[in-house]
């Protein structure tokens, strides 16, 4: 066959899956400028910009996992089971870093879709505590609702790029990184 001259681990059914992820990828794009040139250049509303921002972080998302499903387990060879182990591990970690990204994203469309703003200020004349005052504010509570909401999957992303790569490594890898390392299994 054609593709088995060239390639090692990449089939027939790799390509049709290949092309299906470049057509997510694509409708991720073009989502992404759709609602940012279209909804949010003429609304300037905030959950539109976390849309298309959500469409953005998750196709970049997809193209690090292209690059870590087909692409880069052509590169070993047999002696650069390391190198290899390691472009891989940093496309998984990438692209676990942008799908976070774009689940904060979702998250902050949703905050503000679940507690919106008020358009009215409530003032109180008499000021007992500063803090008091803040807590008691409806509209204060709602934007610590809404960053909170925000913040936990910005974290959970971070840790991604964070944490040992022990953490995240298919077993499968492990033949390949020629070490006397164990991967830690969470159960």
């Amino acid at each position: 066959m054609m593709l088995q001259d060239t390639f090692q681990y990449f089939g027939f059914w790799d390509a049709i899956e290949m092309g299906l992820y470049f057509i997510i990828v694509g409708y991720f794009f073009l989502l992404f400028f759709y609602f940012l040139l279209i909804r949010f250049r003429t609304s300037k509303k905030l959950y539109w910009l976390y849309f298309s921002l959500f469409f953005l972080c998750f196709g970049i998302a997809r193209v690090f996992f292209i690059i870590y499903y087909f692409y880069a387990p052509e590169l070993f060879d047999g002696a650069n089971g390391t190198e290899v182990v390691e472009f891989l591990m940093i496309n998984y970690r990438l692209a676990t870093f942008f799908t976070w990204m774009g689940t904060a994203c979702a998250v902050g469309v949703l905050g503000i879709l679940l507690f919106p703003p008020d358009t009215q200020v409530e003032k109180k004349e008499g000021k007992e505590s500063a803090i008091k005052d803040w807590i008691a504010n409806k509209n204060n509570m709602k934007l610590l609702i809404r960053v909170v909401l925000f913040v936990v999957p910005v974290i959970i992303g971070i840790l991604a790029l964070t944490l040992s790569e022990w953490l995240f490594m298919d077993p499968d890898f492990v033949w390949m990184v020629g070490m006397g390392y164990q991967i830690i299994l969470l159960r």
